[in-house]
């Protein structure tokens, strides 16, 4: 999604559109924040089997 944020902004293969880039950089900011909330969940969870084995 930040690919296309870059071809927008810089009118790369695409008629050049701020508004379509700042949407597409945004999208993939929200995707990037997803998969970090993800991640961490994972983690705590993991932590969490791990201390009620011992």
């Amino acid at each position: 999604m930040k690919r296309l944020g870059v071809l927008y902004a810089n009118g790369q293969g695409v008629k050049q559109n701020f508004q379509l880039a700042k949407s597409w950089f945004g999208k993939a900011c929200d995707n990037a924040i997803n998969l970090v909330v993800i991640i961490i969940v994972n983690s705590i969870s993991k932590v969490i089997k791990d201390q009620s084995a011992v």
